[in-house]
């Protein structure tokens, strides 16, 4: 579903749309009460720019409404520091010679139940960019997490799935 829309012939449809709207076609768009994907290149379009403050409004009531007026801290749980890439500002960068590691089960558990006594409830699990972390472990990790915390969310590697 989602993978039309982004598809490069889409994009520069899109994008074409785009220069092509006029104001008009903007304040349509922002009284209907609900918006479609066609609707997005209006609203990314040069004439929106006149009404980025109707846009934010509109957003911060959708945000409001459907999350409430909540903040929610986690803590990162690294799974592994191993990476491929070579990025000036992280401390994973393949150019750092640090030791490598993935922890193992035993030390996913150790270091959950540390966070857990501390009163986190929400825990982002992540790994460095590496293929060498596999979608087991991962998972595996994510099972022995579920008892220590409400939510877990997952930053790791691009996938081809």
């Amino acid at each position: 579903m989602y993978s039309s829309h982004f598809d490069p012939g889409s994009i520069q449809t899109a994008c074409n749309i785009s220069l092509s709207v006029t104001s008009n076609e903007v304040e349509r768009v922002l009284k209907k009460k609900h918006k479609s994907w066609d609707d997005l290149a209006i609203l990314l379009s040069p004439k929106a720019l006149f009404f980025l403050e109707e846009m934010a409004s509109q957003a911060h009531t959708l945000t409001c409404q459907r999350f409430g007026k909540t903040m929610q801290l986690f803590a990162p749980l690294y799974l592994s520091n191993f990476c491929y890439n070579s990025c000036h500002y992280c401390g994973f960068s393949m150019e750092n010679k640090t030791p490598r590691i993935t922890l193992t089960q035993a030390q996913r558990i150790q270091e959950a139940t540390f966070l857990n006594k501390r009163g986190f409830q929400h825990v982002l699990l992540l790994t460095g960019e590496a293929e060498k972390e596999s979608i087991a472990m991962i998972a595996e990790s994510i099972v022995d997490m579920r008892p220590f915390f409400a939510s877990i969310g997952i930053e790791i590697q691009p996938l081809d799935t």
